[in-house]
């Protein structure tokens, strides 16, 4: 594949169901519970928390998302992780790919959330950036951060992003043992470095053990998808249990977690979506998974979608928007 040498260098150096919602983007959520009951001290905090992850995107969103809030009408929210070193922040200046990405609809006329985890191996087009196409989804963040990821991800399933979320997934790991570990149950046998773990077999995991867990990053297609999923339900059980009655006043854990994410959600943002859309994350949960086929390319593996699975999901997601339908982006040719 054209230019493969010139993404190989855009690669970061990471070493390594219905309450998911709740807990997928539990840093909004918690400064929300924050909110409802202490003192102004406490409030004040929150919000210095909520400033200090707002990063605003340079680019001009397909609609008008203030008023869709105001509305209440059907929204997007991208959220990506990625596997940072233990030096890096959200605050700093990290361009490595996201590994996992997943565009999440809320719908609270229908009370209906879609989730669409998006495989970050899939080639398409990075807008702006033609010399390096195609290239995995998940480079996108690599090329122009959250507003190239936006722009990629919109123009590959022709469906607005309204808003997005990155979070560090190595800093959430960072606060495991400071929440006592937390609790998995795999849903596929894995094992790395020792550690057996086995399909509905729970497990408690510490920092290191998580570590584990997720395992080493890999550019093969059909592994990283699998530690996409490991990554999700770590980051879901550490949201989860950081979130729990006990640990949503704690300042220090809440000022911690901020330093881990970035959203161009205000707080005034942040509340609204709270507010106005809970009936959506309580109610029907549809989640889907775009996988794509294995292909390799000058001797490197990555994945494709079909039209007709793209479709299928442009289809849904524009559905649970209540947008007219439309066609999806073409299917990327590789040769």
């Amino acid at each position: 594949m054209a230019n493969s040498k010139k993404n190989k260098h855009r690669k970061h150096s990471s070493k390594k169901p219905r309450k998911v919602w709740k807990w997928i983007v539990g840093v909004l959520v918690a400064i929300i519970l924050i909110i409802g009951g202490v003192t102004l001290y406490s409030y004040l905090n929150v919000k210095k928390s909520a400033d200090e992850m707002y990063h605003p995107v340079k680019v001009s969103k397909t609609r008008d998302v203030q008023a869709l809030l105001k509305a209440g009408k059907p929204v997007s929210i991208l959220v990506m992780g990625a596997m940072t070193t233990d030096e890096a922040t959200m605050s700093e200046a990290f361009k490595g790919n996201t590994d996992t990405m997943m565009l999440v609809t809320l719908n609270a006329q229908k009370h209906a959330m879609t989730m669409v985890n998006i495989n970050s191996t899939l080639l398409t087009d990075i807008p702006g950036y033609a010399e390096y196409s195609p290239a995995t989804i998940g480079s996108a963040y690599s090329f122009g951060k959250a507003a190239t990821a936006i722009k990629t991800v919109q123009d590959y399933l022709n469906v607005p992003v309204d808003f997005y979320m990155m979070m560090n997934i190595t800093g959430f790991q960072k606060l495991i043992d400071q929440i006592g570990g937390i609790d998995v149950t795999p849903t596929a046998n894995y094992s790395f470095e020792g550690s057996e773990f086995t399909t509905g077999q729970p497990v408690h995991l510490d920092n290191l053990t998580t570590l584990k867990y997720i395992g080493a990053p890999t550019d093969d297609p059909t592994a990283s998808l699998a530690q996409q999923v490991r990554m999700k339900e770590v980051l879901t059980a550490t949201l989860k249990k950081a979130f729990a009655p006990k640990n949503v006043t704690n300042l220090g854990l809440i000022r911690s977690m901020a330093k881990e994410a970035n959203t161009d959600l205000t707080m005034s943002d942040l509340t609204t979506v709270i507010r106005k859309y809970n009936s959506a994350a309580t109610g029907s949960v549809d989640t889907k998974t775009l996988n794509g086929e294995v292909v390799k390319a000058d001797k490197q593996a990555f994945a494709v979608a079909s039209q007709a699975d793209k479709q299928n999901l442009t289809d849904a997601l524009r559905t649970s928007l209540a947008l007219p339908s439309a066609k999806t982006s073409a299917a990327i040719a590789v040769k």
